[in-house]
């Protein structure tokens, strides 16, 4: 998942820097959301694929099974 954030994140720095002065907005507002989901998109990825093999081995119940 990192290459894609750091393609993005090369990809607003480059329209920010073509923009000059306005483009201070996409540094101060794309590049911080960039990484902040990033980082969370991560740590649930890997949650919900520990819960899957869980769930798929026999480990785990259904999501939203009723008992």
């Amino acid at each position: 998942m990192l290459p894609q954030a750091g393609i993005a994140a090369v990809e607003a720095f480059f329209v920010a820097t073509v923009l000059g002065r306005e483009g201070e907005t996409i540094i101060g507002i794309i590049l911080p959301g960039i990484i902040f989901f990033e980082i969370i998109g991560v740590l649930s990825s890997e949650r919900a694929l520990m819960k899957w093999c869980s769930w798929v081995t026999g480990g785990g119940e259904l999501v939203g099974k009723k008992k």
